[in-house]
């Protein structure tokens, strides 16, 4: 039984099970998911929830922590010396984790490459399980009948968090002016789906005379953004695993991505093995 102790969002959590999936897929297992993680959130770390079971997933959930201190000791310092040799240890793409003999992972795997031999079920997998609202049944026809374009606003503890504001940072209104003017050098009419954790601060920061729909004013679980994200035809993404997702998981073939060229502030943050080679970076 190969088990991943899931932690974060729900960008982080698709990429920790996308890895574990994979994995139990390569070696033939079975895999559990551990969420302790989200019983023993700390006093004044960003809230956090497990929504994996919003999907068709195919693992045991357990919520009891099962890795031993002698276990995450030793990813401890696995991620550790990682950081050290790559300041990007997360999103850069490690095979040396696919062919540990190891059954219990930590860590965020942030590379679509450790599941890329099995693109197909990994897609059938994170396909939603639960009844769309009828607003967001009512959108997802509009999107699908339209030039649409979904931009997504990454704010948060990213706006909230001192260090996280240091080390990431808000893409600034100039970046999204740009994919946006990018966008329409390519399609005719576009007509741009904004979703956001904070939808006010776009409205104030992201001035333009564009043809904006605020999909997040309708307070949607996040997931169900995620799948309106997904089913629009063209994505602009944020510098978060959340959008990244909702791209990914677009299934237009002739799909325009445009994704942050500068994903954080750390120097030396190499993208190479997170940003797809199809997707525009600016």
């Amino acid at each position: 039984m190969i088990i991943i102790k899931l932690q974060g969002g729900i960008g982080n959590q698709m990429f920790q099970y996308a890895f574990g999936r994979s994995l139990s897929l390569k070696r033939k297992d079975s895999l559990r998911l551990d969420t302790c993680f989200y019983k023993n959130i700390k006093s004044g770390d960003t809230p956090r929830e497990f929504k994996l079971n919003n999907f068709n997933i195919k693992a045991n959930i357990v919520e009891t922590n099962s890795f031993s201190k002698s276990t995450k000791f030793l990813w401890k310092v696995v991620n550790g010396i990682g950081l050290k040799i790559h300041k990007d240890f997360h999103v850069r793409f490690h095979p040396l984790f696919l062919n540990m003999r190891t059954k219990k992972f930590i860590g965020f795997f942030q590379s679509y490459k450790y599941f890329s031999d099995y693109e197909k079920e990994i897609r059938e997998d994170l396909t939603l399980k639960i009844q769309l609202p009828e607003k967001a049944i009512e959108l997802i026809e509009q999107i699908k009948n339209s030039a649409s374009v979904s931009i997504h606003v990454r704010c948060g503890d990213y706006l909230t968090n001192k260090e996280n504001l240091k080390n990431y940072g808000v893409c600034s209104p100039d970046h999204y002016q740009n994919a946006i003017s990018k966008i329409k050098e390519k399609i005719d009419k576009p007509i741009f789906y904004i979703f956001s954790d904070n939808i006010n601060w776009v409205k104030s920061n992201l001035k333009t005379d564009e043809n904006f729909i605020f999909v997040s004013d309708n307070n949607f679980d996040e997931t169900v953004e995620l799948e309106l994200m997904s089913n629009c035809k063209n994505n602009i993404i944020a510098n978060g695993s959340f959008s990244w997702w909702g791209a990914w998981l677009n299934k237009n073939h002739n799909k325009i991505v445009i994704a942050p060229r500068k994903w954080t502030n750390i120097a030396n943050f190499d993208t190479i093995d997170l940003i797809p080679d199809d997707w525009i970076k600016i």
